[in-house]
C-alpha cells in the first residue's frame, strides 16, 4: 500500500529517501514516496531479512510500551521519533491506558511534517520539532510541559541512537535526560549493532548512506554505556527479539536477525 504524500510534504523530502518512511514501507504502510520505495527495495535485495528487522523493532516497542503501562507509567517522551504513526506505539499504549500521554520529538522537518499531518495534537499526543540532543530545551518546552509532568516518572524512548555520530555524544545525550527525569522513570532503547554476522547488514548500512542519515552501529559495551544510571530489567541488554518475546511473531526464524538490534529497558532508581 502506498500513499500520495505531496499534500503532506509540499516542498521537502519528496525526492530524498527517508529511513522512517522506508521503515513504513517494509511494514506495508502507505506513508512513503517513490524514492523511499526504490531505496527500500535495493536494501531488501542485499538484506532479505530487513522486513523482519522492521517487524521485530515494532514488536519490541509494543512489549516495552505495555510493560510501562503495567508498571504504572503512562507518560512517554519519544526522542528522534521519525514518523510516530509508523510504530503505532501511541495507539497501543492509549488503548491500554486512555489517560496515557506522549510527546514525539524530531529535528527533521520531513518527519515533523508527516507527523503533524498524521498525528497532530489530540490532547493525548503531540509532535515537537526540536533537537533531541537538547534535553533541557525538550523537557522545558511549553508543549512538553502541557502534556507531561516531569516531576513524575516518564518513559524515555530512544529508538534512533544509531543515527547519532560519536562526536555528538549519544551516551552524554541520554545522561542529560536521565538527570532531569524523576526517580522511577524508564529508558527504552534500541541500537543497531554489527557484533553478530547478520547477512546483508553491512550492505544495508552502506545503502543507508544515500539518505541524510548515516548509521553508526556500535558494540554491546558501547551501547551498555548509554544505559548508565538505569537499572536494566531482565533479561538486560539483548537482541530485540530476545527481550521477553511472547510468541512466534516476536522472533525471526533467522537467529542472526534476532540480534541485529540491541534492546534494553532500564529504570532510574
Amino acid at each position: 500500500m502506498t500513499g500520495d504524500l505531496h499534500g503532506v510534504l509540499p516542498e521537502i523530502g519528496m525526492g530524498t529517501s527517508h529511513p522512517a518512511r522506508m521503515h513504513d514501507y517494509w511494514l506495508g504502510g502507505g506513508h512513503n514516496t517513490a524514492a523511499d520505495r526504490e531505496l527500500a527495495e535495493q536494501i531488501m535485495k542485499v538484506m532479505p531479512g530487513i522486513e523482519d528487522v522492521a517487524r521485530l523493532n515494532q514488536s519490541f516497542l509494543r512489549r516495552a510500551g505495555l510493560h510501562m503501562i503495567e508498571s504504572g507509567v503512562n507518560q512517554f517522551l519519544d526522542i528522534g521519533s521519525g514518523v510516530p504513526m509508523v510504530s503505532g506505539l501511541q495507539g497501543i499504549v492509549q488503548r491500554a491506558d486512555p489517560d496515557s500521554r506522549m510527546v514525539c520529538v524530531d529535528s527533521d522537518p520531513i518527519a515533523i511534517a508527516l507527523a503533524e499531518e498524521l498525528l497532530g495534537s489530540t490532547g493525548q499526543s503531540a509532535v515537537l520539532r526540536g533537537d533531541p540532543r537538547d534535553a533541557d530545551g525538550i523537557l522545558d518546552a511549553e508543549l512538553t510541559r502541557s502534556l507531561l509532568d516531569i516531576d513524575k516518572p516518564i518513559c524515555l524512548i530512544a529508538p534512533m541512537l544509531h543515527f547519532i555520530p560519536d562526536e555528538w555524544g549519544p551516551a552524554r545525550m541520554l545522561a542529560a535526560y536521565r538527570d532531569r527525569l524523576a526517580a522511577g522513570s524508564y529508558l527504552v532503547l534500541l541500537h543497531v549493532t554489527t557484533d553478530f554476522d547478520v547477512p546483508g547488514l553491512a550492505g544495508a548500512i552502506e545503502l543507508y548512506h544515500r539518505t541524510q542519515f548515516r548509521v553508526h552501529p556500535r558494540t554491546r559495551a558501547e551501547v551498555a554505556r548509554m544505559c548508565a544510571g538505569f537499572e536494566l530489567l531482565e533479561p538486560g541488554l539483548v537482541g530485540f527479539a530476545e527481550w521477553r518475546p511472547e510468541g512466534p511473531g516476536d522472533v525471526s526464524t533467522n537467529p542472526e536477525i534476532n540480534k541485529a538490534i540491541y534492546a534494553a529497558v532500564g529504570r532510574k532508581p
